[in-house]
């Protein structure tokens, strides 16, 4: 969905975003019909996207691989400026961010590409580390069970280690 600037009144715009052909199913599987709402509002050549964005996504767990639910609650603002092809910005190899440009997204045109703010948004919201619980037990490194349920057969097996030489040096 895209939005020209020329497009957004005044008053500033309300939308709640029923399609969910933006969710970024290579990252997480959509579980429902996500909540989107969105209010934009224009000053001169910017326009501030205020967000809230619910949603249950279906992830896999990193330690044990297994599927489990993940809701994103997410409430975000964003800045988008159109700045002209001659702007000096453009020009530049290198630029240094100043503090009040951290929080700003530069367009060459004046569009908002609504659905790509929001893919991004749900990206930056899935954890790094995904864990179904955080007392999550994961695979045994030897057999590969799931030792959240249950103790696998190679468990109490102690092998040798190149290692033990320290826990000697340890306990002296």
């Amino acid at each position: 969905m895209k939005i020209l600037f020329n497009e957004i009144p005044e008053a500033g715009l309300e939308l709640d975003v029923h399609d969910s052909s933006w969710f970024p199913e290579d990252d997480c599987i959509c579980k429902g019909q996500p909540t989107v709402k969105i209010f934009l509002a224009k000053k001169n050549n910017r326009v501030l996207l205020q967000g809230f964005l619910d949603a249950k996504c279906q992830v896999d767990c990193d330690r044990c691989l297994e599927p489990f639910e993940l809701p994103l609650k997410i409430d975000f603002n964003v800045y988008l400026e159109c700045l002209k092809d001659d702007d000096p910005y453009w020009q530049q190899d290198d630029h240094v961010c100043a503090e009040s440009e951290m929080d700003v997204i530069y367009l060459r045109e004046p569009v908002i590409d609504l659905f790509s703010i929001l893919r991004q948004q749900v990206i930056l919201t899935i954890p790094a580390k995904k864990l179904c619980k955080t007392q999550c037990l994961g695979l045994c490194p030897e057999c590969g069970n799931d030792l959240n349920k249950g103790p696998c057969p190679c468990s109490g097996n102690d092998k040798s280690s190149p290692f033990q030489v320290l826990g000697k040096l340890k306990n002296s």
